[in-house]
């Protein structure tokens, strides 16, 4: 997702790899997720998500990846070793619950992924979706939101989400759901 360039022609897809520095931002807040069950990447991608996940342990076996483009999932199937499935994630029926759905949602679909995935991961599970900042205040979002409490981990810094490595025009956090603790606020902290 990006904001760069606004009123530029965007990516393909929607797509635009994400920083490893900002997966590994996340992963000390989610370690608990990361101890067991299959963890779902919903828009894989080219699988910058899932590398910083093998290169931290996890065996691609507890990886599950869904991709649109053909390309990407060719690329997280054969140079990463990762069962991925080419679909569409909003109309995609899982034969999984997973423990953990983290992913970089495309930036037109953030809210309709976050619905999804929501209403597929374990009860005992979360979902770690990377958000522009600013997709926290929207009136349209705010009933689900608040109805949904989670976690949010602003990044310290704005990320770079093309190979020409300049900053984003937006800040950025992770949204962290968790269902079984829906019934609390949820909180903020900057990485």
């Amino acid at each position: 997702m990006s904001a760069q360039g606004r009123g530029a022609l965007r990516a393909g897809f929607d797509f635009y790899a994400t920083p490893e520095w900002a997966v590994r931002a996340i992963l000390p807040f989610v370690q608990e997720e990361l101890g067991e069950g299959l963890v779902l990447e919903p828009a894989a991608g080219d699988g910058a998500i899932l590398r910083v996940l093998l290169d931290d342990g996890l065996a691609p076996q507890r990886l599950r990846a869904v991709e649109l483009r053909a390309d990407g999932v060719a690329r997280v199937q054969e140079v990463l070793g990762v069962p991925c499935q080419r679909a569409d994630f909003l109309a995609w029926l899982p034969q999984f619950a997973p423990r953990l759905i983290i992913t970089n949602p495309p930036f037109k679909l953030a809210f309709e992924f976050a619905q999804r995935a929501a209403s597929l991961v374990r009860p005992d599970g979360a979902v770690a979706l990377l958000v522009r900042l600013g997709w926290l205040s929207s009136q349209r979002r705010a009933p689900w939101l608040r109805a949904h409490p989670a976690d949010v981990f602003v990044l310290p810094r704005r990320p770079s989400f093309t190979p020409d490595g300049r900053s984003d025009a937006a800040d950025y956090c992770w949204w962290v759901f968790r269902p079984a603790r829906a019934h609390r606020p949820g909180s903020w902290r900057i990485l």
